[in-house]
């Protein structure tokens, strides 16, 4: 299973800066990642440790999952518990030992870019449904549920008090998206691969309808003080926000921004039905591992530019009530295959792709 990408999941804030290449420059390095920092000993410490999304860095239209950045790339699994709640109480853990929804990896191309870093660790817990728009979170975790040098060093502890405050915004996006197991005992079968391997082959074009859209549009880079920047650019004031010292508390800050991407999206073929209440829960329970026959349930916010959203799934796996969205609602499609993909286009008045999610498992 591949683990769901969605592209605004990673928008870093330094996403908008020039691309260059996955290299320490000269003087930087894990121990020191960014001129004005101060450095720290990695074999007496941590070291830096940048979480995603928090409030100086929110996360932009989507985020079902939250992640850790590491500069070092001595990262190892620890034991332990994150812990996740909201203004009513916890809504989610996760043991250090969950291989399913705590991993440990080292950072792409796209994510070393962002972060103007030579090399590093993600230290990511997969939420089993994700954020909400305008809803306030706070992290609890334990010491050492990761560790460095060998297994000598371990993380500081959270404790909810303003450390990590992970935070959703955008007047249009994805919110409360879970996979929901209609029937707990599921389990791919050889039936069913087989069905994947035909869907593996499986022509979009048979049944759905292809959608005009406009690819020169991409969505606008928003700083932390709410102001605009034009891609390419960025708030250096703000350069490191969220960067912290584990060992000395040193800090500094960043801005936050949206990659969008554009392209022609396929349209989910299906009879249009009329928006109505819906409890996820009732559905059925939150998993990690969508198979066939579970459910795909999720908050669509239309606002903002954005006049209209258009799923698709390219291989058939995901099935949708509409071929498009044009208000607010919760979304309820069944998922059709074991291999599952599927997006979603955002687009303005004139065709503009202002953002595109996709998952692939």
């Amino acid at each position: 299973m591949k683990k769901a990408f969605l592209l605004t999941a990673i928008a870093l804030t330094l996403a908008a800066a020039p691309v260059q290449a996955a290299e320490w420059k000269a003087g930087l390095g894990p121990e020191k990642p960014y001129e004005g920092v101060p450095e720290v000993d990695l074999t007496e410490n941590m070291g830096y440790v940048m979480t995603y999304p928090r409030d100086k860095m929110p996360a932009e239209h989507f985020c079902d999952s939250l992640d850790m950045y590491l500069p070092r790339e001595d990262i190892g699994r620890g034991s332990g518990e994150l812990h996740v709640f909201d203004e009513n109480g916890e809504i989610y853990s996760c043991s250090a030992e969950d291989t399913d929804a705590y991993i440990i990896r080292p950072l792409n191309d796209e994510e070393l870019e962002g972060l103007m870093w030579g090399g590093g660790t993600c230290v990511s817990i997969k939420l089993p449904v994700s954020l909400d728009f305008g809803k306030s979170y706070y992290v609890h975790m334990d010491e050492g549920v990761f560790t460095a040098g060998n297994g000598t060093l371990k993380n500081l502890p959270m404790r909810g008090n303003g450390d990590w405050t992970p935070v959703l915004q955008g007047d249009f996006g994805i919110a409360n998206l879970s996979y929901r197991r209609v029937d707990p005992n599921a389990k791919p079968t050889e039936e069913a691969k087989e069905e994947t391997e035909e869907e593996e082959n499986f022509d979009p074009n048979a049944i759905q309808e292809a959608v005009e859209v406009n690819p020169g549009s991409v969505a606008t880079v928003v700083n932390t003080d709410g102001s605009t920047a034009a891609s390419g650019s960025s708030d250096t004031s703000d350069m490191f926000a969220s960067l912290t010292a584990a060992s000395n508390g040193a800090s500094g800050s960043s801005t936050s921004g949206s990659a969008a991407s554009a392209g022609t999206a396929q349209a989910a073929a299906s009879s249009s039905t009329e928006a109505e209440e819906v409890d996820a829960d009732s559905i059925g329970t939150p998993t990690l591992k969508p198979l066939k026959n579970d459910k795909l349930v999720f908050d669509i916010k239309i606002g903002g530019e954005v006049v209209k959203a258009v799923p698709y799934s390219e291989n058939g796996s995901v099935q949708f009530g509409q071929m498009e969205y044009t208000s607010s609602q919760t979304v309820v499609a069944d998922i059709t295959g074991n291999e599952v993909s599927w997006g979603i286009v955002f687009l303005n008045r004139d065709g503009d792709v202002l953002d595109v999610l996709q998952a692939t498992f």
